[in-house]
């Protein structure tokens, strides 16, 4: 169950929002390999759902948008917020570990 994945995976990281999405940024450096494709599921700026753009690393950790991510779009870079995106690839390890964030991110 992915639920229970999530809940094991952060019981551990403290209490606070922050802490934990710090923790969360530092299992998905560590964890997550680089750069992979993305498709945008909801739209904050300049681009569009639908959209795929490709992922190159972390950028940082922001309390309203969570864990941001550096992406491109052809030679174009964009910081993009991690929740708003689903990869491409969903057997991949990282689709699981991406998909994880974005369940405890929406209801955190």
């Amino acid at each position: 169950m992915t639920y229970d994945r999530v809940n094991e995976s952060i019981k551990s990281r403290g209490k606070s929002k922050l802490k934990t999405a710090d923790a969360w940024c530092k299992h998905l450096e560590k964890n997550l390999q680089f750069p992979f494709a993305a498709e945008i599921i909801d739209e904050p700026g300049p681009l569009e759902v639908g959209d795929i753009i490709k992922v190159t690393g972390i950028d940082d950790v922001f309390d309203l948008y969570g864990i941001v991510v550096n992406a491109r779009m052809g030679r174009k870079k964009y910081p993009f917020p991690l929740c708003l995106l689903e990869l491409v690839e969903k057997t991949s390890r990282n689709y699981q570990l991406v998909d994880d964030y974005n369940l405890w991110f929406s209801n955190r």
